[in-house]
């Protein structure tokens, strides 16, 4: 398994809205940001989490199997997404 987080200051959360991206778009919140699931409809390897934090900034949350034999399922990538997410969300919360 393998985590990775991204800030972005140069596009909010607007962007993985829009309907362009080849993923399914749950909406959701983590401590009160506004945030979306991605869950990519062509690889299942990976589920992102994409947290608003402000205009045009976001904090970019992948989870990915790591290629494990048998692979996680694609629902338990989004939880655990979710879950680092919340914990970046606090940490930041914390600053």
């Amino acid at each position: 398994m393998a985590a990775g987080i991204s800030l972005v200051t140069t596009v909010g959360v607007e962007r993985f809205t829009s309907g362009d991206l080849a993923a399914e778009i749950r909406r959701t919140a983590i401590h009160g940001f506004p945030a979306v699931v991605a869950v990519p409809t062509r690889l299942t390897n990976y589920c992102t989490v994409i947290v608003d934090v402000a205009v045009g900034q976001l904090v970019d949350v992948q989870f990915r199997d790591g290629g494990r034999t048998p692979p996680i399922p694609q629902g338990q990538l989004c939880r655990d997404a979710e879950a680092v997410a919340a914990d970046v969300m606090m940490t930041l919360l914390d600053r």
